[in-house]
């Protein structure tokens, strides 16, 4: 039994690990909708392109741009855009040319209207110029020489605005450089963030100490405001760390729940969400960001116990499946043993989980639009972005998917078995089972609602159903306690362990307890005799 375990389980992560790594594929077909159906076309990065549709081609097919002959191999065409934090936003279908090359010394800069306008912040339009346009900016070159040139001169132009409603970076307030390379760095919250054309742009803005028309930097608002319904899911799990530290405390000292498999799993489960939902409450209760490197470790912690928590709460369906497959003896030592082995199993593969996301963060080999994100705007995965559902969703959906096969398998299996000759055994297995059942109800529905939320964030007509959903889902906390603490065999338990009244509980109060809180076997009932 215990190496056809140990086969399991292997497979199990295997298969969830080649699984997830094939997601990535599939977040492109999920959206279509508004990535370019003709992907396969694009001969380099989006951000290094400019917009060709005003220019007509030669009869060779090639484009010429600033003057740079773009041949017809390096054009494409493309049915979106991408916008700020690298959004995609679907768009008629119009040619593109890759122009900007670092190989071949061609740097781009990107300007927020046509060379003849300034972006006026009032209206939010681009508007015409009644002067001559300004064309020189501090530079920092590579050789960290800081020098004013012509950015008409220095580097090839795009044009377009990251987003509609565009804010001017003071650089009183967050000081910022161009670099020669076009890159924009800016001071944020005692960091460095480099930005590229895609999410800043220039415009001459009236300067109020020089009287003129000065060339500066401007980006998108990041609104750091939190959401009344994410103060609220904030403190709902702050409430529900307080239960989930009561409810830990009660199965660490009562031996009677802590002698169990199923309380040694459930404890480690609770710890996982416990110190998930801090990080999580911690991120958005917190006024000012941390530095990247503290950011980072918080936010990779809370992934790590989220994903952690999500596969103790598939063990515990896996432990029921086969159970009821092919029951087995629980004694104290194979206990501990299968214990040891589960939790090798759980805290290993979100380990490994966490360093794929570690690789992708930080790792070059891997584009912008495909990272994380965490400790970039927040120390939590970039939820803006499809590809969150690729390091979060996707592999947790896998686990949900798995337990609802094995409460199919298990409610078949049970079902075949008439009430009037059902064992001990066999009643202490449908105990266990309704038990977990009910911690799946609780935890699972929760979490599969969360799932649905992401990908219908952006339906505005559901939000205040999910508004709902996710307060539910951040007070599991109290759920947990009223459903696995606030029970009559539980509360004898620990009247018991600490003699509040006489241990006089009946035989078949005893396996009633020993039936909801131990892994049924046929030796389970006298195990703790």
């Amino acid at each position: 039994m215990d190496k056809g375990l140990i086969v399991a389980v292997v497979r199990f992560t295997l298969t969830m690990l080649i699984i997830t790594c094939i997601g990535i594929f599939l977040i492109s077909a999920l959206t279509a909708r508004e990535h370019v159906n003709e992907i396969k076309t694009e001969k380099c990065n989006f951000r290094d392109t400019v917009d060709l549709t005003n220019h007509l081609p030669f009869e060779n097919g090639s484009y010429l741009y600033d003057d740079v002959m773009i041949p017809e191999n390096e054009t494409a065409f493309y049915n979106y855009t991408l916008t700020f934090r690298y959004k995609p936003r679907p768009a008629a279908n119009h040619v593109r040319g890759c122009i900007c090359d670092e190989s071949k010394g061609r740097f781009c800069t990107k300007l927020c209207c046509e060379r003849d306008e300034f972006f006026n912040q009032t209206s939010s339009r681009c508007e015409k110029l009644t002067k001559n346009m300004p064309n020189e900016m501090e530079i920092l070159f590579m050789n960290e020489t800081l020098k004013k040139a012509n950015i008409f001169e220095h580097f090839i132009i795009q044009i377009g605005k990251p987003c509609k409603n565009l804010e001017e970076i003071s650089k009183k307030d967050i000081p910022w450089i161009l670099m020669e390379d076009g890159y924009l760095l800016i001071e944020s919250h005692n960091r460095t963030v480099p930005l590229d054309t895609l999410n800043y742009c220039i415009s001459p803005q009236y300067n109020n100490e020089s009287h003129n028309q000065q060339l500066t930097v401007m980006s998108c608002p990041i609104k750091n405001e939190a959401s009344r319904s994410m103060v609220l899911n904030s403190y709902a799990m702050t409430v529900s760390v307080v239960f989930f530290g009561l409810t830990i405390i009660c199965y660490l000292v009562v031996d009677k729940l802590r002698n169990t498999l199923t309380g040694k799993l459930l404890t480690c489960y609770m710890i996982a969400l416990a110190v998930g939902y801090s990080t999580i409450a911690y991120i958005n209760i917190a006024r000012e960001m941390l530095p990247v490197i503290p950011c980072r470790v918080v936010g990779f912690s809370g992934y790590y116990f989220f994903m952690s928590a999500y596969l103790w709460l598939g063990v515990m369906c896996f432990i029921m499946y086969k159970s009821v497959k092919k029951p087995y003896t629980v004694n104290g030592s194979t206990t501990w043993t299968r214990f040891i082995k589960y939790s090798t199993f759980v805290w290993g593969t979100a380990g490994i989980f966490t360093l794929i996301l570690m690789w992708a963060q930080l790792s070059n080999v891997v584009p912008e639009m495909y990272k994380p994100d965490i400790g970039s705007d927040s120390c939590w995965l970039n939820t803006r972005k499809w590809i969150a559902a690729f390091y979060f969703h996707i592999p947790n959906g896998l686990i949900m998917i798995f337990n609802i096969f094995a409460f199919v398998q298990v409610t078949m299996e049970i079902s075949k078995a008439k009430r009037n000759v059902l064992t001990i055994y066999e009643r202490n297995r449908k105990e266990y089972v309704l038990t977990i059942l009910r911690l799946f109800l609780f935890m699972g529905v929760s979490w599969i609602l969360d799932i649905i939320s992401y990908l219908c964030r952006e339906y505005q007509s559901l939000a205040f159903f999910f508004d709902v959903t996710d307060f539910f889902n951040a007070s599991q906390g109290v759920f947990i306690f009223i459903l696995f603490v606030c029970r009559r065999e539980v509360l004898n338990a620990i009247a018991e362990q600490f003699n509040i009244r006489n241990r006089r509980t009946s035989k078949r109060e005893n396996q009633i307890y020993l039936a909801t809180t131990a892994i049924p076997s046929p030796t389970c009932v006298t195990s703790h005799d």
